[in-house]
Order: structure tokens, then C-alpha cells, then sequence
């Protein structure tokens, strides 16, 4: 599978080893295996033929794999996902989701937040997103979409927190995309004329790990600046983020999937709106790294 390997890849949450010492997952084509010891230092290796070293760390919650030569493998380079780390595990949940569709069509859905207002308008949407142009600015490999909606309704999650439900809300989401699909969503909201800063904020993780050309591990985790000791509450907001992916938005993303069947993307021309602009700079970004990374048509260097 030609995917870019010189990066790190999300394997599994560090809460999975609880259960386990050792997964064994699929990555791009890959069966490897990956053990945590009991102080949270990590090791991996493939288990197709050769046996190849896996380099692994572990960081915000999350155990990462170097999916190239381990002796590349850059922990600098490890995504920032710190908001993990400031906050107990009452307030924080995480999920993993096998989704059967090529990765790059789950990093398209988050990066355009309006299909919230349509797939989730109980929970998730509102309308706010909809009515809002994204605002796509680039840091180096890193792209970034932004919606603001200074005096709209509030996301239905956040609305009901609201001194009066209902009322007008300044709503900002924010998604930073970093290759190979690795996204962190920011949503804050406050009543119409507040400073977000002093009302509520979500930090979610969206991260496609490729399992085949056509499956995705899609792993998620939220952690808010509200509500941070109450696990109960952390875990009635876990099940309703659940059940939209598994009933609203993997269905539509695997239906898409069956629709392209085995087709390359760009190959059927689609029609590109501006609500694309983060999803078509995603893209064509990660297309660039991996054609620079010098790999045959197998995903493999060339010359080897």
C-alpha cells in the first residue's frame, strides 16, 4: 500500500494495553505487533515476513509507530495532542472504530464541519457551520480550517450548558490537519458578545490510521474544559459521539466508499465546492509528501 512512512501512525490508545500486554493490528497492509511494558516503554515489530523493527512511543494518551525505518524515527515529530495530558481520566474518553473505507474519505469528512448541520443536527450540527465560509490558513505541514459563527445557535451539546438555551451563541471550530491524517478539533462556544475563552471548549481527536487500501482504524477522543471530574457525565458524551459515528457517519462514508469501488479519487473528476477547500489542500499536500518520498507504485523506497 503506498502510504507515507517516514511519519508517526496512531496504533492504539495506551488505555487498550490495560486489557492486553500486546495488539496485533494491521497498518497499511502491515500485520504488526506492538507490547507496552508496565512503566509505558513500547516495542514493535512486524510480523510479515523479515520481522522488521517497529519504532514505537508513547504520548497524550496515545501509542504511535514509525511506519518507515525505525532508526528514522523522529519523537519531536510526535503530534501535539498535550490537551490529553491536563486533564484526569474521568474526563476523558477515547474510541476505536474499523470504518471499511480508504482513509483519506474519514480525514474529508472532518474537514468539512458543515456535514454536521445534516448527519448530526441533535448533536452535533445546528446550522451554525453551514451558514459560515472556512477559513483554510497553512504553518508548514500543517493546514488548519476554521469556521466562526459570532452570533448563531449553538452546537445542541453545547446549547443546553447555555444560561438560556436557545440563545444566541458564538460558535468557533477549528480542525488542524497534520499528515499522514492526523486531526485535532477544537470547538468553543459562549453566549453572543462573551469572550470564548471564558465559556466552554472541547478537544477532540480524529485520527485515520490506514489499515488496507479500502479499511480504517479510526480512532477518537474528546477531553472539555467543563465537567472534568464528573466520569458519568464523560460517559453519557462518549455514547452519543459513538452513535453518531457508528449510525451516521460511518454508513455514509462506507456507502460513499462502495460507490467509488476501487476507483481512485481524483480519476472521477469530482466536483470541488468551497466548503472542500481543507479536505482538497489535505490531499494534494499528502500526495506531494509521499510522491517526494521517492516510492514505487507497491509504496515501497525506490531501488529496494
Amino acid at each position: 500500500m503506498r502510504v507515507l512512512r517516514n511519519c508517526w501512525y496512531m496504533f492504539a490508545w495506551a488505555k487498550e494495553f490495560d486489557a492486553a500486554p500486546s495488539i496485533t493490528r494491521v497498518i497499511a497492509d502491515e500485520p504488526i505487533v506492538v507490547a507496552l511494558a508496565a512503566e509505558g516503554a513500547g516495542n514493535g515489530r512486524s510480523n510479515a515476513a523479515g520481522h522488521r523493527p517497529i519504532a514505537v512511543t508513547v504520548k497524550h494518551r496515545i501509542v504511535w509507530i514509525w511506519l518507515g525505518d525505525a532508526a528514522e524515527a523522529n519523537v519531536s515529530a510526535v503530534p501535539d495532542f498535550s490537551c490529553f495530558d491536563n486533564v484526569n481520566d474521568a474526563g476523558f474518553h477515547g474510541g476505536h472504530l474499523p470504518t471499511a473505507a480508504h482513509y483519506e474519505l474519514l480525514t474529508d469528512n472532518i474537514l468539512d464541519l458543515s456535514h454536521a448541520d445534516f448527519l448530526h443536527p441533535d448533536t452535533l450540527g445546528g446550522g451554525a457551520m453551514t451558514r459560515s465560509a472556512p477559513r483554510l490558513e497553512r504553518d508548514g505541514s500543517m493546514i488548519s480550517v476554521t469556521w466562526d459563527a459570532p452570533n448563531d445557535v449553538a452546537l445542541p451539546i453545547f446549547d443546553r450548558r447555555l444560561p438560556k438555551p436557545g440563545q444566541p451563541a458564538h460558535v468557533r471550530l477549528q480542525v488542524r490537519w497534520l499528515p499522514p491524517a492526523v486531526m485535532l478539533l477544537r470547538a468553543q462556544v459562549a453566549p453572543a458578545g462573551e469572550p470564548l475563552e471564558n465559556w466552554f471548549e472541547s478537544n477532540s481527536a480524529h485520527i485515520m490510521t490506514p489499515e488496507s487500501e479500502f479499511s480504517t482504524h479510526y480512532f477518537y477522543g474528546a477531553v472539555r474544559n467543563y465537567e472534568q471530574d464528573n466520569a458519568e457525565f464523560t460517559a453519557k458524551q462518549a455514547a452519543v459521539i459513538r452513535h453518531a459515528f457508528t449510525t451516521e457517519d460511518k454508513p455514509m462514508i462506507e456507502a460513499q466508499q462502495r460507490n467509488m469501488g476501487t476507483s481512485d479519487f481524483w480519476s472521477l473528476k469530482p466536483v470541488l465546492l468551497s466548503i472542500d477547500v481543507g479536505a482538497v489542500q489535505a490531499r494534494r499536500a499528502l500526495a506531494r509528501l509521499i510522491e517526494q518520498s521517492g516510492q514505487d507504485a507497491t509504496g515501497h523506497a525506490q531501488g529496494n
